[in-house]
């Protein structure tokens, strides 16, 4: 029984070593993705179409129109790159961290905090949390997000069009982690949210 136990816990250390996901973090401004050889910005674009360019990502985030975040990361130049992309949803989730649960203020967000910074701040979580409450007390027994929360959210577009409907995009929620998709063109292109843009690999 003991070596069993021995066994289980030699397993479960070496796994947990070889699942966790190792960056690099190359500058002030770029991540890598060690295990799929994407090049990231550390922080969200700023006012001025270009990365946060503090090592803490302190800073403005501005948000865009789908069209604007395509046009921004394709436009961009950056730390040497000019090859950079609006990420696919797919590259947008690899650097979720589903595991990792909001603890405190420095882990809010649904990455690596140490990796990628100040995704989510104290006063946002704060706005998301009362606008989720409103949702509730406006709409106890029915679907709860009904109330709208756009004004309050860590939305970041992917490049990945609904293959249902070509006028919605794909995007994914920092602070829960949840893939969802939202008009993207057509009648309704207003929604604006946050970019991070990606190279390589």
């Amino acid at each position: 029984m003991k070596k069993i136990l021995f066994l289980l816990v030699c397993f479960s250390i070496i796994t947990t070593g070889y699942g966790e996901k190792i960056f690099s973090i190359l500058s002030r401004g770029l991540v890598r993705d060690n295990s799929t050889g994407l090049i990231w910005t550390r922080c969200s674009l700023s006012g001025n179409d270009t990365p946060i360019y503090d090592f803490n990502c302190k800073g403005s985030r501005k948000k865009y129109t789908w069209n604007e975040a395509i046009s921004a990361c394709e436009n961009l130049v950056y730390e040497g790159r000019s090859d950079w992309r609006l990420p696919s949803v797919k590259e947008l989730q690899s650097i979720v961290y589903y595991h990792h649960y909001s603890v405190d203020s420095d882990k809010l967000a649904q990455v690596k905090y140490d990796v990628f910074p100040n995704v989510v701040s104290v006063s946002e979580a704060n706005e998301i949390s009362v606008c989720r409450q409103k949702q509730l007390d406006q709409y106890p027994d029915t679907y709860p997000f009904l109330y709208d929360c756009t004004y309050a959210n860590i939305h970041y577009w992917s490049s990945t069009i609904h293959k249902n409907n070509p006028n919605m995009a794909w995007f994914i929620d920092f602070y829960t982690g949840n893939t969802s998709f939202n008009w993207s063109r057509g009648w309704l292109t207003k929604r604006e949210y946050f970019v991070r843009c990606v190279a390589g690999p």
